[in-house]
């Protein structure tokens, strides 16, 4: 579906250095409290291939795509446009503005880059472009693809993530790429020491922009786009999209926007079976879990909880059981991040587990399943990281483990209750106890105290 939407907003202007007291931490703004998400929405049968609809598409020699970038995508084995790069490539073509809203795994990457490319190779080489993401392992797999796409051309691009030596991102920037990606974190912190200049970019791209701005980084993103004067396009890429941020997303992207959603983003893929699985009080959680990889998982699992410390443990426990597992938060070095996500997937680890920071756009072929420890904060995480499974066609599966519902006592039905009279009568049908009588304290001829 794609309809004209109108977006307000402002941009240009140009970066002011320094934050003074007003640093992410004191500028972070949450967009989601904890959902009640009911075990229903938890479990859901997959479609079968045969019975999945059908979306005719054009191929990208049918674009008219440059041989270069043509030749590049047939390298990795990309003939035919998703649904979503075909609805947006018209729109981001012709330079328009817009929202492009699809389920995880549909190809966003291409859809956004890949006409940019194409505009500035064929006829508009002053083209530059800044891309945005919320953690450092998708920045760097758009770095990834960007280099892919590009392989052959004289585009340069560069990616820019914390956790890395600042010194190489200045050599990078020496060399004058055209195709900036980054982290908010990493991009604020290159800004505010002079570094980098943003004032001849005039594309921006944010990827999976609801999750950053649901981390906090909403003033970050207005800072860097107030960076770009020349700013005349801006896209924006998600899974799905919360009524809540609909302000920032007007704040942030100028003018008239094309909102293009090719499908529900706030619904599982058909693709995933999702179960539910009741902790066995017997063995307790970890047990379970246990017993689920032993019984019934594939051989390629992610594996998520919601805080750093229960991943760590969580590893830990499946090292003691003889799984084959590592792990990935944000306490965890980039390069030790970066070694775990790449045995994943070669196939040296069974269960990589993770944070949400593994939930968003990160792109590892055939996962076979993905287990929830427990039950995600929100319904958008819980989308998201069964995304990672059942993609490119695949089917997945998705486990999340829980308590067992309590079982409430049934209310006794109103007429079945004893009336007032009913349980007075009763009582006093009961014979009474016999009243102990008290005993008199012996006479000692004197008058009680007081008495005349």
């Amino acid at each position: 579906m794609v309809e004209k939407r109108y977006s307000s907003g402002k941009s240009g202007g140009s970066f002011s250095k320094g934050r003074g007291n007003s640093g992410s931490k004191n500028r972070k703004k949450k967009f989601d409290d904890r959902e009640n998400i009911s075990i229903a929405m938890l479990t859901k049968s997959a479609v079968a291939p045969e019975e999945r609809p059908v979306i005719e598409t054009r191929t990208f020699e049918e674009t008219g795509l440059h041989h270069r970038l043509l030749r590049n995508l047939q390298k990795q084995n990309i003939h035919q446009m998703t649904e979503i790069q075909e609805n947006t490539w018209d729109p981001v073509l012709a330079g328009e503005n817009v929202i492009g809203l699809a389920r995880t795994g549909s190809g966003k990457t291409i859809a956004f880059l890949l006409p940019l490319l194409q505009r500035k190779i064929t006829n508009e080489p002053q083209i530059r472009v800044l891309i945005i993401s919320p953690t450092r392992e998708l920045a760097n797999q758009i770095g990834t693809h960007a280099a892919a796409l590009i392989n052959g051309t004289s585009i340069k691009s560069a990616c820019f993530t914390g956790g890395t030596d600042i010194m190489n991102d200045l050599r990078h920037l020496n060399r004058k790429p055209e195709i900036l990606i980054g982290t908010p974190g990493r991009l604020m912190d290159l800004l505010e020491r002079g570094y980098l200049d943003l004032r001849g970019f005039n594309t921006l791209i944010l990827d999976e922009f609801d999750r950053m701005l649901d981390m906090g980084f909403v003033e970050d993103v207005h800072l860097i786009s107030d960076a770009m004067p020349e700013r005349a396009q801006t896209l924006l890429f998600s899974a799905t999209v919360q009524g809540k941020i609909e302000p920032e997303i007007r704040r942030i992207q100028p003018g008239d926007a094309v909102r293009v959603q090719v499908n529900s983003g706030s619904s599982p893929s058909d693709q995933v079976e999702q179960a539910v699985v009741f902790v066995d009080e017997n063995i307790g959680r970890h047990g379970t879990l246990i017993r689920l990889l032993k019984e019934q998982a594939g051989d390629k699992v992610l594996l998520f909880s919601e805080t750093k410390r229960g991943v760590s443990r969580i590893t830990q426990r499946l090292k003691e059981a003889g799984i084959r597992a590592d792990e990935i938060h944000g306490d965890k070095s980039q390069a030790y991040r970066n070694r775990a996500l790449e045995s994943f997937r070669k196939g040296k680890i069974r269960v990589l587990v993770a944070t949400d920071v593994a939930a968003r756009g990160l792109d590892i072929p055939l996962v076979t399943d993905v287990i929830n420890f427990e039950i995600p904060r929100t319904y958008d995480s819980y989308i998201h990281r069964i995304g990672r499974t059942g993609r490119a066609g695949n089917s997945g599966r998705a486990f999340t483990i829980t308590d067992k519902p309590r079982e409430r006592p049934q209310a006794t039905d109103r007429k079945d209750r004893p009336t007032k009279s009913e349980l007075i009568a009763e009582l006093m049908s009961e014979p009474l106890p016999p009243r102990k009588k008290k005993k008199k304290a012996p006479f000692s001829g004197k008058d009680p105290v007081g008495v005349a």
